[in-house]
């Protein structure tokens, strides 16, 4: 008897932990492209999903959703070309604090932004800029390159 207890405790700690990231989002779905204009990216922006990639050695680049509960990753980006972002962003260091629109005809029908910093780097080391892609209304995808590997972002477009 004294063994069911500690099992029974367990279970009920494992089952009474609330996710930590909700089955709201259909990722298919949000990955569609659609129609869009360069002015769908103003507005808040809510972290979702993240993929890593690395050449040859990352081949699953699949979209692994993260926590949206307890450490909600939130960007913003302004009228003005101003890109702001919270505590839990993951790229603070970097210091991005400006987008602008990518104008060229390769865009027209796929909206592309650079996101950069106009602030000097603290080092001898430039920040590199980072690209967001409109994929429709709802859903933006911002991607950190590195030499032979990189990042990338899934957002959702919040309401308020």
């Amino acid at each position: 008897m004294k063994r069911v207890y500690p099992a029974l405790a367990i279970s009920i700690l494992l089952f009474s932990c609330r996710p930590s990231s909700p089955a709201l989002y259909n990722l298919n779905q949000l990955l569609k492209p659609g129609i869009t204009d360069s002015s769908g990216i103003s507005g808040s922006w809510i972290l979702i999903a993240v993929r890593h990639y690395s050449v040859p050695n990352n081949t699953d680049t699949s979209w692994g959703l993260i926590d949206t509960i307890d450490s909600k990753a939130v960007i913003g980006f302004s009228l003005d070309s101003i890109f702001t972002y919270n505590s839990n962003y993951s790229y603070q260091a970097q210091d991005y604090d400006r987008y602008n629109y990518l104008d060229t005809g390769i865009y027209a029908s796929d909206p592309a932004f650079r996101i950069f910093a106009t602030r000097p780097p603290t080092g001898a080391v430039p920040h590199l800029p980072s690209f967001a892609r409109l994929l429709n209304a709802d859903a933006l995808v911002i991607t950190y390159m590195g030499v032979d590997t990189g990042v990338e972002e899934l957002y959702v477009h919040t309401s308020g």
